[in-house]
């Protein structure tokens, strides 16, 4: 019988580690590449919602807004694997209405709330609240509340104006979407008003502009 040749055997020994090696470091590519691939979702995710909105103003005028909301998607500190949608820029344009606002649009970093009639001049008022901390900095509102107020009116650029002192207590008419579920297509006051109040779960500044409301934002 044949003795094993030592040098054979210490070859094939080395060969077993060098794939065991090889294969360890394959592993940590493919664990590396997961890690960058989530890292690069949690970053880069975004959608936007976009519907049709019927409101009535306390006047009694009708109108037809189409509305668009863009989300993006952001990780928690520490964990880019926990992630959540946060609002924004929004828009409204008023495409049915009177002739005095038909056609007026609006842009802001706001989650509008509230449209109504400004009262004194012509045009209209949305009231909301800033999507975040730079928002409010860069929009930086009156007396330190929570609201900002935006006047539109066709034809003319969206101006930036103190909460008017009606806005002060009045319900949402806008609606304020899941930002998990997309609103349906078309939207009447009925379904934005029940939507609201389930939606608000007992917050009252999500569901009535609230002057005792300060921002956590400084």
């Amino acid at each position: 019988m044949s003795r094993p040749d030592p040098d054979r055997r210490a070859a094939g020994t080395a060969a077993a580690a060098s794939r065991g090696a090889a294969a360890k470091r394959w592993i940590k590519w493919l664990l590396l590449g997961a890690v960058v691939a989530g890292l690069m979702y949690a970053c880069r995710g975004e959608k936007t919602y976009r519907w049709e909105e019927e409101v009535v103003l306390g006047s009694g005028e009708r109108l037809l807004l189409d509305r668009s909301i863009r989300l993006e998607r952001i990780s928690a500190p520490f964990n880019p694997f926990q992630t959540s949608w946060a609002w924004r820029e929004s828009t409204i344009v008023v495409r049915e209405g009177p002739p005095d606002v038909k056609g007026a649009r609006y842009e802001a970093w706001l989650l509008p709330m509230l449209i109504e009639r400004d009262q004194g001049r012509e045009g209209l008022v949305v009231v909301g609240i800033p999507v975040n901390c730079d928002a409010y900095k860069a929009y930086r509102p009156d007396r330190g509340w929570l609201y900002l107020a935006f006047h539109l009116q066709s034809g003319q650029p969206t101006q930036q104006v103190p909460i008017p002192d009606w806005a002060w207590g009045r319900r949402l008419n806008l609606l304020k979407p899941n930002s998990d579920k997309a609103p349906p297509r078309r939207v009447n006051p009925d379904f934005t008003g029940r939507f609201n109040r389930e939606e608000s779960r007992g917050e009252i500044n999500y569901f009535e502009i609230r002057s005792i409301t300060p921002t956590h934002c400084r």
